[in-house]
């Protein structure tokens, strides 16, 4: 679980269980899919979000989304948006729609984990006000398949001593809170 800073309880950034797994939050699940070089500085506690218009209209939209939800339930390792346990519902709101796979692997991550701890028959849903959209998400088998060997890469790339090698060369680079970690020369 992070803090503020983004460390975890003891101040770590790369927790481990008894087994030496590494403990794996949504925001790493999410930047897997974005740039493995900005899940690697993420996980190694450089974090340069704050300073992001990006990230901060998120955080604007998510809290004037759904004003009567109780929001940000940790659950565990894992933090959602909110929770409807009487509907079985995992809901997550998003700013924009234009990391809908990244958005989707987060949502099956935290279905998987509360899987894992007994909670079943949930289903995801994942909000874009903006747009007004909703998308719902299910953890199938071939999907949780696929996850496993998706939290195996992200703790392949987190625990490696160096960076990815390597720029994305995508438009939406710029835009990126970490830019100048991988383009300015």
């Amino acid at each position: 679980m992070e803090t503020i800073d983004g460390t975890n309880k003891r101040g770590q950034f790369l927790d481990q269980n008894e087994i030496g797994e590494v403990y794996i939050t949504g925001t790493q699940v999410n930047f897997y899919f974005h740039c493995q070089r900005q899940l690697w500085l993420f996980s190694h506690l450089i974090r340069t979000e704050h300073e992001s218009d990006l990230v901060r209209q998120g955080r604007l939209v998510h809290e004037q989304s759904f004003l009567r939800e109780t929001k940000e339930i940790e659950l565990g390792m894992i933090t959602v948006d909110f929770l409807d346990v009487k509907g079985g519902v995992l809901h997550e709101v998003k700013h924009s729609s234009s990391w809908s796979e990244a958005h989707e692997w987060q949502v099956l991550y935290y279905l998987y984990i509360l899987k894992s701890k007994g909670v079943k028959e949930l289903i995801g849903q994942i909000h874009y006000p903006k747009q007004k959209e909703t998308r719902s998400v299910f953890l199938t088998k071939e999907k949780e398949e696929q996850l496993i060997k998706i939290l195996d890469d992200i703790q392949r790339v987190t625990l490696n001593s160096t960076p990815p090698k390597g720029r994305m060369k995508k438009n939406i680079c710029s835009k990126c809170s970490y830019y100048e970690f991988c383009w300015i020369d």
